[in-house]
């Protein structure tokens, strides 16, 4: 699940290798919003696919930040000594990153709001589902129980009819 930028990949130029603070800080950032998540939602595949898509849509929202603040700074490049120029995009890049992490921040707290209504829902639902099997349960029990009395009922009208029959045998003798 890791995607870090880097300076290897055949679409980044050596433009992005100088931004190292700031791909370093973007990597640190997004380690800790994922231990984050995933501490509140552990083995959920879901959310780890939810985040890569963040972390893709943020990696080139990153290397187009990068990308246009080298190709577009207003430093006067030529008058500039090289640590100076670096150090004043690479300023001006962590700031964006600070935004962009804000940003992502926000997202994780609302799937961790999220996290916990779903949670909310699976109680609700194992709590209906108890009650319901609660109530089968309860109504088998009712059912047995009238299917108890009528057999009783059934026997006692046999042993009736029975008595009946006797008294009628010793009757129709008199």
């Amino acid at each position: 699940m890791k995607m870090k930028l880097n300076c290897n990949n055949e679409n980044t130029s050596n433009e992005f290798c100088i931004h190292t603070p700031v791909i370093t800080c973007w990597n640190n950032q997004l380690d800790k919003i994922k231990t984050i998540c995933l501490k509140y939602i552990p083995d959920c595949k879901e959310l780890e696919d939810d985040l890569s898509e963040i972390q893709k849509q943020c990696l080139t929202e990153i290397k187009g930040i990068l990308l246009v603040n080298y190709k577009n700074m207003k430093l006067p490049i030529e008058n500039s000594n090289k640590l100076e120029r670096l150090t004043n995009e690479n300023e001006i890049l962590v700031n964006q990153l600070r935004q962009l992490s804000q940003d992502l921040m926000e997202k994780t707290e609302l799937i961790q709001i999220k996290s916990q209504e779903l949670e909310n829902i699976q109680k609700d639902i194992k709590k209906m589902d108890l009650e319901l099997t609660v109530t089968r349960i309860q109504q088998n029990i009712d059912r047995d129980k009238y299917e108890e009395r009528i057999c009783k009922f059934e026997n006692q009208i046999d042993v009736l009819s029975k008595k009946l029959e006797m008294a009628r045998s010793i009757l129709s003798k008199l």
